[in-house]
Protein backbone atom coordinates (compact mmCIF):
# COMPACT_ATOMS: atom_id res chain seq x y z
CA UNK A 1 0.00 0.00 0.00
CA UNK A 2 1.52 3.30 -1.11
CA UNK A 3 -1.12 5.68 0.23
CA UNK A 4 -4.13 5.24 2.51
CA UNK A 5 -6.24 8.16 3.74
CA UNK A 6 -9.60 8.45 5.45
CA UNK A 7 -11.99 11.37 5.76
CA UNK A 8 -15.59 12.21 6.57
CA UNK A 9 -17.97 10.45 8.93
CA UNK A 10 -18.74 6.76 9.35
CA UNK A 11 -21.99 7.55 11.20
CA UNK A 12 -23.82 10.88 10.83
CA UNK A 13 -26.03 10.59 13.90
CA UNK A 14 -23.15 10.01 16.31
CA UNK A 15 -20.60 12.11 14.38
CA UNK A 16 -18.29 9.11 14.39
CA UNK A 17 -15.29 9.79 12.14
CA UNK A 18 -14.17 7.44 9.38
CA UNK A 19 -11.16 5.29 10.22
CA UNK A 20 -8.50 3.64 8.08
CA UNK A 21 -9.85 0.31 9.33
CA UNK A 22 -13.57 1.14 9.04
CA UNK A 23 -15.72 -1.83 8.02
CA UNK A 24 -17.89 -1.55 4.89
CA UNK A 25 -20.55 -3.73 3.27
CA UNK A 26 -19.29 -5.32 0.07
CA UNK A 27 -22.87 -5.86 -1.14
CA UNK A 28 -22.80 -7.54 -4.56
CA UNK A 29 -19.00 -7.80 -4.53
CA UNK A 30 -19.88 -10.83 -2.41
CA UNK A 31 -20.81 -12.50 -5.72
CA UNK A 32 -17.18 -12.40 -6.86
CA UNK A 33 -15.94 -14.06 -3.68
CA UNK A 34 -18.66 -16.70 -4.00
CA UNK A 35 -17.37 -17.42 -7.50
CA UNK A 36 -13.82 -17.78 -6.14
CA UNK A 37 -15.13 -20.24 -3.51
CA UNK A 38 -16.81 -22.30 -6.24
CA UNK A 39 -13.61 -22.34 -8.31
CA UNK A 40 -11.70 -23.71 -5.30
CA UNK A 41 -14.02 -26.72 -5.42
CA UNK A 42 -13.61 -26.86 -9.21
CA UNK A 43 -9.80 -26.97 -8.87
CA UNK A 44 -10.17 -29.81 -6.39
CA UNK A 45 -12.27 -31.75 -8.87
CA UNK A 46 -15.39 -31.64 -6.71
CA UNK A 47 -17.56 -29.95 -9.33
CA UNK A 48 -17.35 -29.20 -13.05
CA UNK A 49 -18.22 -25.99 -14.87
CA UNK A 50 -20.45 -27.86 -17.33
CA UNK A 51 -22.18 -29.89 -14.63
CA UNK A 52 -25.95 -29.47 -14.41
CA UNK A 53 -27.05 -27.64 -11.29
CA UNK A 54 -29.53 -30.45 -10.71
CA UNK A 55 -26.61 -32.84 -10.06
CA UNK A 56 -26.13 -30.99 -6.75
CA UNK A 57 -29.58 -29.50 -6.20
CA UNK A 58 -32.20 -31.95 -7.56
CA UNK A 59 -34.92 -29.29 -7.23
CA UNK A 60 -33.58 -27.69 -10.43
CA UNK A 61 -34.59 -30.58 -12.68
CA UNK A 62 -37.33 -30.01 -15.26
CA UNK A 63 -37.11 -26.23 -15.18
CA UNK A 64 -39.66 -24.02 -16.92
CA UNK A 65 -39.05 -20.84 -18.93
CA UNK A 66 -41.47 -17.98 -19.51
CA UNK A 67 -42.37 -17.84 -23.20
CA UNK A 68 -43.31 -14.82 -25.27
CA UNK A 69 -46.90 -15.15 -24.10
CA UNK A 70 -45.79 -15.38 -20.44
CA UNK A 71 -46.82 -19.02 -20.39
CA UNK A 72 -44.05 -21.30 -19.03
CA UNK A 73 -42.53 -23.91 -21.33
CA UNK A 74 -39.97 -26.64 -20.51
CA UNK A 75 -36.36 -25.41 -20.66
CA UNK A 76 -34.47 -26.59 -23.74
CA UNK A 77 -31.30 -27.49 -21.84
CA UNK A 78 -29.97 -27.94 -18.33
CA UNK A 79 -28.93 -25.07 -16.10
CA UNK A 80 -25.15 -25.44 -15.48
CA UNK A 81 -22.53 -24.25 -12.99
CA UNK A 82 -21.05 -22.11 -15.78
CA UNK A 83 -24.41 -20.37 -16.21
CA UNK A 84 -24.36 -19.43 -12.53
CA UNK A 85 -20.81 -18.06 -12.80
CA UNK A 86 -21.70 -16.03 -15.91
CA UNK A 87 -25.10 -14.86 -14.61
CA UNK A 88 -26.78 -16.49 -17.59
CA UNK A 89 -29.07 -18.65 -15.46
CA UNK A 90 -32.32 -16.88 -16.30
CA UNK A 91 -32.92 -16.08 -12.63
CA UNK A 92 -32.84 -12.30 -12.67
CA UNK A 93 -33.77 -10.19 -9.66
CA UNK A 94 -37.23 -10.03 -11.17
CA UNK A 95 -37.51 -6.31 -11.78
CA UNK A 96 -40.51 -6.89 -14.03
CA UNK A 97 -43.41 -9.28 -14.28
CA UNK A 98 -44.18 -12.11 -14.69
CA UNK A 99 -41.04 -13.30 -12.90
CA UNK A 100 -41.26 -10.73 -10.11
CA UNK A 101 -44.87 -11.72 -9.48
CA UNK A 102 -43.81 -15.35 -9.27
CA UNK A 103 -41.04 -14.43 -6.81
CA UNK A 104 -43.53 -12.67 -4.58
CA UNK A 105 -45.95 -15.60 -4.69
CA UNK A 106 -43.14 -18.03 -3.81
CA UNK A 107 -41.89 -15.85 -0.95
CA UNK A 108 -38.49 -15.40 -2.60
CA UNK A 109 -38.30 -11.62 -2.29
CA UNK A 110 -37.27 -11.14 1.31
CA UNK A 111 -39.32 -8.74 3.48
CA UNK A 112 -36.25 -7.54 5.37
CA UNK A 113 -35.04 -3.91 5.12
CA UNK A 114 -32.40 -2.80 2.63
CA UNK A 115 -28.90 -4.16 3.23
CA UNK A 116 -30.21 -7.06 5.32
CA UNK A 117 -29.23 -10.24 3.49
CA UNK A 118 -30.71 -12.59 6.04
CA UNK A 119 -34.13 -14.23 5.94
CA UNK A 120 -36.24 -16.65 7.93
CA UNK A 121 -35.77 -19.60 5.56
CA UNK A 122 -32.92 -22.06 5.49
CA UNK A 123 -30.89 -21.86 2.29
CA UNK A 124 -32.27 -25.27 1.24
CA UNK A 125 -35.83 -24.01 1.69
CA UNK A 126 -35.05 -20.81 -0.21
CA UNK A 127 -33.53 -22.49 -3.28
CA UNK A 128 -36.36 -25.03 -3.22
CA UNK A 129 -38.86 -22.23 -3.66
CA UNK A 130 -36.70 -20.49 -6.27
CA UNK A 131 -36.47 -23.66 -8.37
CA UNK A 132 -40.26 -23.64 -8.80
CA UNK A 133 -40.20 -20.17 -10.40
CA UNK A 134 -39.91 -20.24 -14.22
CA UNK A 135 -36.78 -18.69 -15.73
CA UNK A 136 -36.97 -15.34 -17.48
CA UNK A 137 -34.85 -16.68 -20.38
CA UNK A 138 -33.43 -19.97 -21.58
CA UNK A 139 -30.26 -20.93 -19.67
CA UNK A 140 -27.09 -19.63 -21.30
CA UNK A 141 -28.80 -17.19 -23.66
CA UNK A 142 -28.78 -13.85 -21.82
CA UNK A 143 -26.91 -12.09 -19.01
CA UNK A 144 -29.40 -11.54 -16.19
CA UNK A 145 -28.14 -9.98 -12.98
CA UNK A 146 -29.84 -11.73 -10.11
CA UNK A 147 -29.92 -14.86 -7.99
CA UNK A 148 -27.24 -16.91 -9.78
CA UNK A 149 -24.67 -16.47 -6.98
CA UNK A 150 -27.24 -17.39 -4.34
CA UNK A 151 -27.80 -20.73 -6.07
CA UNK A 152 -24.03 -21.12 -6.34
CA UNK A 153 -23.78 -20.55 -2.58
CA UNK A 154 -26.21 -23.42 -1.98
CA UNK A 155 -24.10 -25.69 -4.22
CA UNK A 156 -20.94 -24.76 -2.29
CA UNK A 157 -22.69 -25.75 0.94
CA UNK A 158 -23.90 -29.03 -0.60
CA UNK A 159 -20.49 -30.02 -2.01
CA UNK A 160 -18.35 -28.88 0.93
CA UNK A 161 -20.73 -29.95 3.68
CA UNK A 162 -20.05 -26.61 5.38
CA UNK A 163 -22.16 -23.45 5.85
CA UNK A 164 -21.16 -20.93 3.19
CA UNK A 165 -19.72 -18.39 5.65
CA UNK A 166 -17.64 -21.07 7.38
CA UNK A 167 -16.28 -22.37 4.07
CA UNK A 168 -15.24 -18.87 2.97
CA UNK A 169 -13.60 -18.18 6.32
CA UNK A 170 -11.63 -21.43 6.28
CA UNK A 171 -10.63 -21.47 2.61
CA UNK A 172 -10.34 -17.78 1.66
CA UNK A 173 -10.38 -15.25 4.49
CA UNK A 174 -8.12 -17.00 7.03
CA UNK A 175 -5.44 -18.12 4.51
CA UNK A 176 -5.27 -14.57 3.12
CA UNK A 177 -5.15 -12.96 6.57
CA UNK A 178 -8.48 -11.19 6.06
CA UNK A 179 -9.29 -10.88 9.77
CA UNK A 180 -12.09 -8.32 9.40
CA UNK A 181 -13.96 -10.01 6.56
CA UNK A 182 -17.08 -12.13 7.00
CA UNK A 183 -20.86 -11.95 7.31
CA UNK A 184 -21.09 -10.79 10.94
CA UNK A 185 -19.55 -7.94 12.94
CA UNK A 186 -18.67 -8.92 16.50
CA UNK A 187 -20.01 -6.67 19.26
CA UNK A 188 -16.52 -5.46 20.20
CA UNK A 189 -15.91 -4.29 16.60
CA UNK A 190 -19.19 -2.46 15.98
CA UNK A 191 -17.43 0.87 16.48
CA UNK A 192 -15.69 0.25 13.14
CA UNK A 193 -18.86 -0.53 11.12
CA UNK A 194 -20.04 2.30 8.88
CA UNK A 195 -23.68 3.31 8.47
CA UNK A 196 -25.29 3.54 5.02
CA UNK A 197 -27.45 6.40 3.75
CA UNK A 198 -29.45 7.47 0.72
CA UNK A 199 -31.16 10.66 -0.42
CA UNK A 200 -34.91 10.18 0.05
CA UNK A 201 -37.34 13.09 -0.48
CA UNK A 202 -34.31 15.40 -0.55
CA UNK A 203 -33.25 14.24 2.89
CA UNK A 204 -30.36 12.04 3.97
CA UNK A 205 -31.99 8.86 5.28
CA UNK A 206 -30.26 5.92 6.96
CA UNK A 207 -30.63 2.58 5.18
CA UNK A 208 -28.72 0.66 7.83
CA UNK A 209 -27.44 2.15 11.09
CA UNK A 210 -24.31 0.52 12.44
CA UNK A 211 -25.60 0.43 16.02
CA UNK A 212 -28.76 -1.53 15.09
CA UNK A 213 -27.52 -3.36 11.97
CA UNK A 214 -28.62 -6.98 11.34
CA UNK A 215 -24.92 -7.66 10.74
CA UNK A 216 -24.50 -7.81 14.53
CA UNK A 217 -25.78 -11.38 14.81
CA UNK A 218 -25.55 -14.49 12.66
CA UNK A 219 -29.03 -15.36 11.32
CA UNK A 220 -30.50 -18.82 10.89
CA UNK A 221 -29.51 -18.68 7.24
CA UNK A 222 -28.05 -16.28 4.72
CA UNK A 223 -29.68 -15.54 1.40
CA UNK A 224 -26.76 -17.25 -0.29
CA UNK A 225 -23.70 -15.92 -2.08
CA UNK A 226 -25.22 -12.83 -3.65
CA UNK A 227 -24.52 -10.32 -0.88
CA UNK A 228 -23.79 -9.83 2.80
CA UNK A 229 -20.00 -9.86 3.22
CA UNK A 230 -18.39 -7.04 5.18
CA UNK A 231 -14.71 -6.05 5.05
CA UNK A 232 -12.19 -3.27 5.59
CA UNK A 233 -10.01 -1.66 2.92
CA UNK A 234 -6.74 -3.43 3.69
CA UNK A 235 -8.53 -6.77 4.14
CA UNK A 236 -10.04 -6.61 0.67
CA UNK A 237 -6.78 -5.99 -1.18
CA UNK A 238 -5.46 -9.61 -1.12
CA UNK A 239 -8.54 -11.02 -2.85
CA UNK A 240 -8.75 -8.42 -5.63
CA UNK A 241 -6.06 -10.00 -7.86
CA UNK A 242 -7.89 -13.34 -7.55
CA UNK A 243 -11.19 -11.76 -8.52
CA UNK A 244 -9.78 -9.87 -11.48
CA UNK A 245 -8.00 -13.02 -12.66
CA UNK A 246 -11.31 -14.91 -12.39
CA UNK A 247 -13.05 -12.44 -14.70
CA UNK A 248 -10.14 -12.42 -17.09
CA UNK A 249 -9.86 -16.20 -17.38
CA UNK A 250 -13.45 -17.35 -17.05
Amino acid sequence: IISLEHMGLADLENKRPMRSDSIFRLASATKIITSVAALILYEEGKLGLRDPVSDYLPEFQNLLVYGSSNNPDPAKRNLTIRDLLRHTSGYSYGFKDPQQRSYREAGILRPAPDFDWSHDLTLDQWVGRLAKVPLAEEPGTKFSYGFSSDILGAIIESVSGRPLDHFMEERIFTPLGMKSTGFVVSSDQLFRLTSIYEIRNRKVTALDRADISPLRTRPQAFSGGGGGIISETTDSSPVLPICFDFYKCY
